[in-house]
């Protein structure tokens, strides 16, 4: 569904079977009416998304690609349980405590942010591993575990 000038997800709404879903490069800003399909996939990056909040019922999702849309927060997404991929890459998430919406998802390995205003912040990338420290992949770069500790130490971890 690239660049069909889709407004809303909730067009699709009917197709109660649908699993995967990318939209990328549309005209959608919000996501309304998805909420009771069963997707895993959904591709909803270069919209206009303001939040993510509409997903909080999308329970089935492992993937959620909302790359370069207009996100101030992801609140809604730590209901998500089945989560393994988020990416909330070159969004306007000002601050490092927006991604603890997330801090609950134990099944989430891979993560991209770059391109969020809190990247200017002194240790982002060591912040973002305490806060979530199941992650094996951050912005495309491998989390070992001296990070891994490094971060908790720079939290105060005994």
């Amino acid at each position: 569904m690239l660049d069909t000038r889709l407004h809303s997800a909730g067009e699709i709404s009917s197709l109660t079977c649908l699993e995967e879903l990318k939209a990328r490069h549309n005209q959608v800003d919000f996501l309304a009416g998805i909420g009771s399909l069963p997707l895993s996939v959904l591709d909803i990056s270069f919209n206009k998304l303001h939040s993510v909040a509409a997903l909080a019922s999308v329970v089935s999702l492992k993937e959620l690609h909302v790359a370069s849309n207009v996100l101030t927060s992801v609140r809604g997404i730590g209901s998500l349980w089945q989560l393994n991929v988020l990416d909330v890459s070159n969004n306007n998430l000002a601050t490092l405590e927006e991604l603890r919406a997330a801090q609950g998802l134990t099944l989430l390995r891979r993560v991209a942010t770059q391109g969020n205003g809190f990247h200017k912040a002194r240790h982002a990338r060591l912040h973002i591993l305490h806060l979530l420290p199941f992650l094996i992949n951050l912005d495309g770069v491998y989390v070992d575990a001296k990070e891994k500790v490094h971060a908790a130490n720079l939290h105060g971890a005994a």
